[in-house]
């Protein structure tokens, strides 16, 4: 195998790339979310590693239907997009947010109060205020 062998090759290579098979579009995200923006008032950084855990949860029966945590995040506001399968919320139920701030040791530093109602569907963020818990 010459060097006229290799040239052959690369100059194939380099047509076929410029008239290559387009990429397969990616598949479109399944499910919803609900985006928001938890915070707290209080004048302290949490420290590096902290959680930020978020649940979409039935106002009126209290299931959740969706969890995730969100590790290191910066400091506040922190923004994040929750993802849900709309299958399995039974239609007509209120849902609400949860949402907690841990340290990486997992003591739990602020909480949303009670959920903070958010509507299935519904475009834009849900802002909300976390309180410092005992």
């Amino acid at each position: 195998m010459g060097a006229g062998w290799m040239a052959a090759c690369l100059a194939a290579m380099a047509l076929t790339g410029c008239h290559g098979v387009p990429a397969a579009p990616e598949p479109a995200p399944s499910g919803a979310v609900v985006e928001g923006s938890a915070t707290f008032y209080e004048k302290l950084m949490m420290p590096a590693g902290s959680v930020l855990t978020v649940e979409l949860v039935d106002l009126d029966g209290g299931q959740a239907y969706a969890r995730s945590e969100f590790p290191s995040l910066p400091g506040p506001p922190y923004a994040f997009a929750l993802r849900y399968d709309p299958g399995r919320v039974p239609p007509g139920r209120r849902l609400g947010v949860h949402a907690s701030l841990r340290t990486p040791e997992g003591e739990r530093m602020f909480a949303t109060a009670a959920p903070v109602p958010v509507e299935a569907g519904r475009a834009g963020t849900a802002p909300f205020r976390m309180l410092r818990t005992p």
